[in-house]
């Protein structure tokens, strides 16, 4: 459990770096271009919140299960727990990144989006898909 704050909390500092780390990963991997823009970072940003606080609730998930369980019953639930979430969250973040971001986009969510709407009123933004931006 030490193992899992320790990585929520190295996901929630990279928040407040220029880019999150989930947008690094992206990158260097060769997933969007390196490239950055207000969108793609607030993109990338949200993302790792998302993890961020996917490995806080895995925390405490597995602080209940540890004080509510005996040991082998615990590592049991752990182990199915872990991998099945672990990999929905990797197939929303990877399998469904284009779609989020498509979504966003149409929701004008993005912050270029709320920009503009501000500067001069509901329009539509141009240019503003996934595969410019991220």
């Amino acid at each position: 459990m030490e193992k899992i704050k320790g990585i929520a909390l190295f996901f929630g500092i990279t928040l407040f770096q220029p880019k999150p780390l989930i947008q690094q990963f992206a990158e260097q991997q060769g997933r969007t271009l390196k490239e950055q823009s207000i969108d793609k970072t607030f993109f990338f940003r949200l993302l790792t919140m998302v993890w961020t606080f996917y490995f806080i609730l895995k925390a405490i998930l597995y602080l209940w299960i540890n004080l509510n369980s005996d040991l082998e019953q615990g590592l049991i639930v752990r182990t199915i727990i872990g991998n099945v979430s672990f990999g929905t969250m990797l197939f929303v973040s990877i399998g469904l990144a284009r779609p989020i971001w498509n979504l966003l986009v149409k929701l004008k969510v993005m912050p270029s989006a709320r920009s503009q709407n501000k500067n001069i009123g509901l329009g539509e933004i141009k240019g503003a898909d996934w595969k410019s931006e991220l």
